[in-house]
């Protein structure tokens, strides 16, 4: 058996709560490898935080129990693999990640050069001027960026339908549903699982009711905890609206239909 793989971080990121889930389910009952599941459980809790700080709005907030968080997994790695355990520089840097959150009101966690290394070697490979090859190749990238990516603020996409009959029921002058919302430029669909104020919920459109936008949502009970990452809930047949002036939207590590209204849900 191999004793590593190679993956994307994106790709990584999508298999953490899958692997905490089978951690919780199927190891850690048998008693075996105990200290290393603590600490992989405390590095899912750091991850967690270190998601929702990217969104400006909660940034700020989170930062105590991140520091507290990154403290503990650094404790629980140490008593799993020794003090001794070859630490990386990155190991070292995360303990800075909550002054710098502090200091600029979201979580730098990616050069854009990084990250868009793909994109900036595209424009880079057609500029063969030496004397204007920097700016040259920012300004491109720059205008391939803002024309690629234009929805700075939240907003429904993907079709829009006049729906009169809601707005009336709202005493509203208008009303609208979409297929799509963007949401801190996060893309949420309708028929998808969702936390809003740590609550599960189903989309089941994004909609604006006059000038407030948000979601009419089927609201979830009898929610039993199966693992500490996992629980199952029963899906009530009763529209409401949240509005997202109130409301914290994000998305579920994975979810699972259990009959026609039962749900088995996965959290980040």
């Amino acid at each position: 058996m191999p004793q590593r793989f190679n993956a994307f971080s994106s790709e990584m990121l999508d298999l953490v709560v899958s692997l905490q889930f089978y951690l919780e389910a199927v190891i850690l009952p048998t008693g075996q490898l105990g200290p290393e599941c603590r600490s992989y459980f405390a590095l899912c809790k750091v991850i967690r935080l270190y998601q929702m700080s990217k969104r400006s709005a909660y940034a700020r907030l989170v930062v105590g129990p991140l520091r507290q968080a990154i403290v503990d997994h650094g404790s629980l790695k140490a008593a799993a693999y020794g003090v001794n355990t070859v630490l990386l520089p990155k190991d070292h840097f995360d303990y800075h990640i909550p002054d710098q959150i502090e200091a600029d009101g979201v979580c730098l966690d990616c050069f854009v050069h990084e990250r868009k290394h793909r994109a900036i070697k595209r424009v880079a490979n057609k500029q063969c001027s030496l004397e204007s090859f920097e700016e040259g190749t920012v300004a491109r990238v720059f205008n391939d960026q803002t024309r690629g990516e234009p929805l700075l603020s939240d907003q429904l996409v993907g079709g829009r339908v006049d729906v009169p009959a809601l707005a009336n029921a709202n005493g509203a002058g208008e009303a609208a549903l979409a297929s799509k919302i963007v949401i801190d430029r996060v893309t949420y669909r309708a028929g998808e699982v969702v936390l809003v104020n740590n609550s599960i919920v189903v989309i089941q459109a994004p909609a604006t009711i006059g000038d407030t936008l948000g979601l009419l949502v089927l609201k979830c009970a009898d929610v039993t905890q199966v693992t500490p990452s996992a629980q199952r809930c029963r899906i009530l047949q009763e529209t409401s609206f949240v509005c997202l002036d109130d409301a914290f939207v994000e998305k579920v590590a994975a979810w699972s239909e259990e009959g026609v209204d039962r749900l088995l849900v996965l959290k980040k």
